[in-house]
């Protein structure tokens, strides 16, 4: 009997994985580098930590505050752990009011998760 109840708990423990396979449970993002001196141009440095249960391939995109959208890039996992991906956003021109420059990692498979907004308000100056 024990044994049953054993193998059930593991049938029924099993059935949402296969049913939904895995799928990312988290992505943190964050700015990496501010240059000390704003000037143009100017790179802002993201990081972001995208965090699965399982193996899958995750396709996701980088969405800047402007509205640019980057291609799509898959990342494939083996199992559940945490990978690091990265964008560089050059700003080319000047800018003479602060401006709050967000970017924010859109996950489109094999589920959907939006990251925190991570950014800076800046201001760069002609060289």
């Amino acid at each position: 009997m024990k044994r049953q109840l054993g193998i059930l708990f593991l049938v029924f423990a099993l059935v949402p994985a296969l049913v939904h396979g895995f799928g990312v449970t988290k992505v943190i993002n964050s700015i990496r580098a501010i240059p000390a001196k704003y000037q143009c141009p100017l790179t802002l440095k993201f990081h972001a930590d995208i965090t699965t249960d399982g193996a899958c391939d995750v396709k996701f995109s980088w969405l800047r505050s402007d509205g640019f959208r980057t291609p799509e890039v898959i990342v494939h996992f083996d199992r559940a752990e945490t990978k690091p991906v990265y964008y560089d956003w050059t700003l080319p021109v000047w800018n003479p009011v602060p401006a709050l420059q967000r970017v924010r990692v859109e996950v489109v498979s094999p589920n959907h998760v939006n990251s925190n907004w991570a950014g800076a308000s800046v201001n760069c100056r002609p060289r």
